[in-house]
């Protein structure tokens, strides 16, 4: 395979662009399979608008893989919102195999966030031992100046299971150091028997024992200094070989934990003892584990309890609700909010496709989620906002209670004009009005090649103060200096 164009960067020190984020879940299409030659590539596609090449070679190995993110509504004070819907690569990696179609090398470019410059390169080349048989990975990383900061060597059984890895850290004089060191043992059913940390002083070990069904029992960690060994800790767990129900920490406070399952496996029950000096506190949790549908959002519910003075008595201390906090299309992603014990305000957002979405504030009303409050944003296709409209809850229902509207100069970047505000075309103004569509407010922008932006505020007669958000879209009340907040859809510091 020809020497790869990623390593030639590498050695040119070039400068690459990046945009990076959690990656998300890639569908390939039909239709993206394309041929030339005897080559083929794939286009994997998301429905954010990122994508994956994958290019593969005349014996249909993966050659090189391509990630790409468009770069989207980004409120940070890093970033350049002029880029909003752009497609950035975030990832780069091209791989080399021996005759025989096993990787003996890859080199990958990782881009760091937010700074569009700033990535790191990461070469790793396998091979094997003739004598020991094993397969030995070098694993070096380099700075986007082409600078070696890390080595990492690997060795792996024939089986490919971890025997030992060691980093060692490069200072800015090619001195080598001793960062971590790592050994590790496997049982005959190949489950894993010991971890040694080795760093140099001192070693941390992580001993594994499992029963007779080959399930996880105990769990010790031994403290070694000096070649002298100590046991300062360890792990009970329960038949399932997964829940701890008791542990022994450094300061050798013994803990106990006691687990109850429902008819599907679920964890529905879980208490805890605690020892605090001489007293022993216990606390149950119990989890209800159907879940309940709140606007066609699932959330599950669970109780706390502690005993009285360390009887068999039970009293409820709390009540959370685990609430999804994000819909996607119609459908719940992983992030929840824990709302509780009772009117602790949560964020609910409802995305409608890769720009727009609905921000709803939920309250635990009785023990209960409620709508309170919603806004809703839209933006256009370079992700800049076009409006936001602002909602009460009357009567069960949302009433339009404000709404402000972004006017814009399509024909006018804001990168090529002085004064730069953050989007990506020239924003004229921003003309706020009630719920029954009157002008309240309106904010012009002016802009010269020579001046920074001007902004003239015109406040028409029933002014009223606009709610203030911090970056989480949270409703704040107050403001801290030096932080970054948005109004009226605009970023301000606080001073």
């Amino acid at each position: 395979m020809k020497k790869s164009l990623l390593l030639g960067m590498l050695l040119c020190g070039a400068t690459m662009t990046f945009a990076q984020q959690n990656e998300p879940v890639y569908t390939e299409r039909l239709d993206s399979v394309t041929e030339d030659g005897n080559l083929i590539r794939k286009v994997d596609y998301a429905d954010n608008g990122d994508f994956t090449y994958r290019h593969y070679d005349e014996n249909m190995l993966l050659g090189a893989m391509d990630k790409y993110n468009k770069y989207k509504n980004c409120l940070s004070q890093y970033c350049d919102a002029s880029r909003n819907g752009e497609l950035r690569p975030y990832r780069k990696d091209e791989y080399e195999y021996d005759s025989d179609g096993n990787l003996t090398k890859s080199v990958s470019v990782e881009y760091k966030f937010p700074f569009w410059d700033d990535y790191t390169i990461e070469v790793k080349e396998k091979n094997v031992d003739e004598v020991s048989k094993r397969i030995v990975e070098y694993t070096k990383n380099f700075t986007s100046d082409s600078v070696l900061y890390e080595v990492v060597k690997s060795e792996y059984d024939e089986k490919g299971q971890l025997l030992n890895r060691m980093s060692q850290s490069v200072d800015e004089y090619g001195n080598f150091s001793l960062s971590e060191g790592l050994t590790m043992t496997y049982t005959t059913s190949g489950k894993l028997k010991t971890e040694e940390f080795d760093y140099g002083s001192q070693q941390i070990i992580w001993e594994y024992v499992y029963d007779k069904d080959d399930k996880l029992d105990v769990w010790n960690t031994y403290l070694q200094v000096g070649g002298e060994k100590m046991l300062t800790g360890y792990n009970i767990y329960d038949e399932k070989g997964y829940y701890c129900i008791e542990e022994k920490n450094e300061k050798g406070v013994v803990n106990k934990y006691h687990y109850t399952y429902d008819s599907n496996g679920r964890l529905s029950e879980y208490i805890e003892c605690v020892m605090v000096g001489e007293d022993e506190i216990k606390t149950k949790k119990v989890v209800f584990t159907d879940m309940t549908m709140f606007d066609g959002r699932p959330y599950c519910v669970s109780e706390h309890f502690v005993t009285e003075d360390n009887g068999d008595t039970w009293l409820p201390i709390a009540r959370y609700i685990q609430f999804p906090q994000k819909l996607i299309n119609g459908k719940t992603n992983e992030d929840y909010h824990n709302l509780g014990p009772t009117n602790i305000l949560g964020i609910g957002y409802d995305y409608l496709n890769e720009n727009d979405y609905d921000m709803y504030d939920v309250e635990i009303v009785d023990g209960n989620p409620v709508y309170t409050e919603k806004t809703s944003y839209r933006f256009n296709s370079k992700g800049d906002m076009i409006c936001s409209e602002y909602y009460k809850l009357e009567d069960n229902n949302f009433v339009l209670s404000g709404k402000n509207t972004y006017v814009y100069d399509e024909n006018t970047l804001c990168s090529t004009i002085a004064g730069y505000n953050g989007y990506y075309y020239k924003l004229l103004c921003v003309v706020s009005t009630d719920g029954s569509g009157n002008e309240t407010y309106r904010t012009t922008y002016h802009y010269s090649p020579y001046t920074t932006t001007g902004i003239t505020s015109v406040a028409s007669s029933s002014d009223k103060a606009q709610a203030i958000y911090n970056l989480n879209g949270q409703k704040v009340s107050s403001t801290q200096s030096g932080q970054i907040y948005i109004q009226n859809g605009k970023k301000f510091i606080a001073k």
